[in-house]
């Protein structure tokens, strides 16, 4: 079984991240359980809840966890400025979805995890600088 918030965290600690937006965060367990080994601002957005729903701002990484739409997929290129780590759990299938990603981001990997979830960690290809 795949541990995301600690991949997460092993991402942050590579790229040297500083700054992360958790999409749609929910209840912020996932943020909780990240143990980067250095400083992270980290911003959380999620339109259902009102204290958290102010219009997020770009950053350097992005984590969405549950991506569903082309409209999610265009907002999370906008926001993202360096990486983004994120899953979909969709019907339609992997096939379906990544040449989405292709057309918004530079895709540096992606895995199965079955059950019709996947997750994609990609570089952003924007005016933004790219995974180094």
């Amino acid at each position: 079984m795949v541990n995301l918030p600690e991949m997460v965290s092993y991402v942050v600690d590579q790229l040297k991240v500083g700054d992360l937006l958790h999409y749609q965060c929910g209840d912020m367990s996932f943020m909780r359980a990240l143990t980067p080994s250095g400083d992270l601002r980290c911003q959380m957005y999620d339109a259902s809840i009102p204290e958290l729903s102010d219009d997020p701002v770009a950053s350097e990484m992005v984590v969405a966890l549950d991506v569903d739409s082309e409209d999610t997929l265009d907002r999370l290129q906008s926001l993202t400025e360096r990486v983004l780590f994120c899953t979909v759990d969709s019907d339609y299938g992997i096939s379906f979805w990544l040449p989405l990603f292709w057309e918004r981001f530079d895709i540096q990997t992606y895995q199965y995890l079955g059950n019709g979830r996947f997750y994609v960690i990609a570089g952003a290809i924007n005016d933004h600088p790219k995974l180094q």
